[in-house]
C-alpha cells in the first residue's frame, strides 16, 4: 500500500513596497527600486488578503503614523479603473498594512493579468501663522474698531482645492498624494493574476427550448447531447401549472426514452429545481397530463 503526503500552506500572500524617504540622507544612499517584484495572485469565489510591507530605500520598514494608502486594479491595457479601497494599516510602527480583496469585488473583474497600484496619502504639519490684527496693534493710530483682521499672503495655505484660510486652527495639515514603487525598476504599477482556481470558471446557464403548448397537451423539450458531463441542474418556471413533469435519458435521439425522475404537481407557479447525475448520453424533459397552466421557461447548466 502505497500512500501520499501533500503540503497544505496557509498563510498570507506578503509583498514589499518602497517608500521615498528623503530623511537622514536615505535619499542618496540607495535607488528608490527593488531589484526583482513577484506578481501577485487574486482568486476568485473567496476573499483576498494580502500584506502589504512598507519600507525605504534601506530596505527597513517606514513608520505609518499619519499615512493612508489608497490601493487601486488597473485594467491590463491601462483604460479601465476595476476597483479602488482604503489599505488597511495593521502596524504602524512595522510599517504594514494589509488589503483584502472580496469575493464580490472579484467577481465583477474578468480573469487574466490586471494591473495594480498604491498611492500613498499623508499630512504635512504647518504651524499656523498668527494674522495681523490693526484693533489689538497698540502703534495703530486708529481705533481699530471698525477693522477687520488682516491675513496677510503667507497665511493662506494652498490646499488640494485652493487656499485654505487656517484662523483658529492650532494646527494645519496639508493633504499630499505621492505614488509607491511596487514594481521592480522603479515601477508604479505592478501585475496581479486574477484567477479561477477555488471553485470552477462560472458557466452560464442555456435555455432549454419547448414548444407552444396548450392545456391537455403533452409535448417534450429539445435534446441536450450532455457531452460525458455527469452533473446536470435544471430550473423550471411553472405558471400555475397542473401536471407531470419527467426527466428522461437516453443513449440516442431515436425516441427510445427512459424515465430517470419524474415529479406531479398541482396548481404550482414556484420554481422547480432538479439535479441529473449519472451518464446518460442525452437527456430531454417530457410534460404530461397538462390539465391546467403552462411552463414558462426551463434553463440548465
Amino acid at each position: 500500500m502505497q500512500s501520499q503526503v501533500t503540503h497544505i500552506f496557509l498563510y498570507h500572500q506578503s509583498h514589499k513596497v518602497v517608500l521615498l524617504d528623503t530623511s537622514s540622507g536615505c535619499y542618496s544612499e540607495r535607488t528608490p527600486y527593488m531589484p526583482f517584484s513577484k506578481d501577485l495572485v487574486a482568486h476568485k469565489a473567496t476573499d483576498n488578503r494580502i500584506l502589504i510591507n512598507f519600507v525605504n530605500q534601506q530596505q527597513k520598514r517606514v513608520n505609518l503614523n499619519g499615512i493612508e494608502f489608497i490601493f487601486r486594479l488597473i485594467s491590463g491595457d491601462g483604460t479601465k479603473l476595476y476597483l479602488e479601497k482604503m489599505i488597511e494599516v495593521v502596524n504602524i510602527a512595522g510599517g504594514q498594512g494589509r488589503v483584502v480583496l472580496t469575493e464580490s469585488e472579484l467577481d465583477k473583474i474578468p480573469t487574466g493579468k490586471v494591473g495594480y497600484s498604491i498611492e500613498r496619502h499623508y499630512f504635512d504639519e504647518v504651524p499656523y501663522i498668527e494674522p495681523y490684527d490693526p484693533s489689538t496693534d497698540p502703534n495703530n493710530p486708529d481705533d481699530g474698531a471698525s477693522i477687520q483682521p488682516v491675513y496677510p499672503p503667507e497665511c493662506l495655505i494652498n490646499g488640494p482645492n485652493g487656499p485654505i484660510d487656517p484662523r483658529n486652527e492650532d494646527l494645519f495639515e496639508i493633504p499630499e498624494y505621492e505614488g509607491t514603487y511596487v514594481d521592480d525598476n522603479a515601477g508604479g504599477r505592478g501585475t496581479m493574476n486574477i484567477v479561477d482556481s477555488i471553485m470552477p470558471e462560472f458557466v452560464s446557464s442555456k435555455v432549454l427550448t419547448i414548444p407552444s403548448h396548450s392545456t391537455n397537451e403533452n409535448f417534450a423539450s429539445s435534446i441536450i447531447n450532455t457531452e460525458d458531463v455527469y452533473l446536470h441542474t435544471f430550473q423550471i418556471t411553472p405558471i400555475a401549472f397542473t401536471g407531470t413533469i419527467t426527466f428522461q435519458g437516453g443513449t440516442s435521439t431515436d425516441n427510445m426514452w427512459y424515465d430517470i425522475s419524474s415529479g406531479t404537481y398541482t396548481s404550482t407557479s414556484e420554481v422547480i429545481y432538479e439535479n441529473i447525475s449519472g451518464f446518460h448520453p442525452f437527456v430531454r424533459i417530457s410534460v404530461e397530463g397538462n390539465t391546467d397552466g403552462e411552463i414558462g421557461k426551463i434553463i440548465y447548466r
